[in-house]
């Protein structure tokens, strides 16, 4: 069983990391319509190279989105008191992979058992 003031941290270093996301994401948002609304003319180097920025753009949005979402629900878990408890095993998280990856819902073994499922 985790501590309260585990918990606390881990909460605090969750919301501080979604935070950093939501901030990102706005950035992220600025600089794609910075790229979408520039209508002046380019030459065809100048449009790959912003289509290559939009492309880039959006695969770093993406992930920061699957990020904040794991986020969210790593939030949701603590508020149901499902907090460090392996989605697969229901076994206990151990604290250094909480505090290695705060929004886990894996212990190690169930991560590369999912992995080795995977491959298969």
């Amino acid at each position: 069983m985790l501590e309260p003031e585990f918990i606390e941290r881990m909460r605090q270093e969750l919301l501080r990391m979604r935070a950093e996301i939501l901030n990102q994401l706005r950035t992220d948002d600025e600089d794609y319509r910075t790229i979408i609304d520039d209508e002046s003319p380019k030459d065809p180097v100048d449009a790959a190279s912003d289509d290559v920025d939009r492309q880039n753009l959006d695969a770093l949005s993406q992930v920061e989105l699957k990020r904040l979402q794991m986020i969210e629900a790593a939030l949701s878990r603590i508020d149901s008191g499902l907090y460090g408890i392996c989605a697969d095993t229901g076994k206990p998280i151990p604290k250094a992979r909480l505090e290695a990856i705060p929004y886990t819902i894996l212990s190690v073994e169930a991560q590369t058992a999912r992995e080795k499922a995977r491959k298969r």
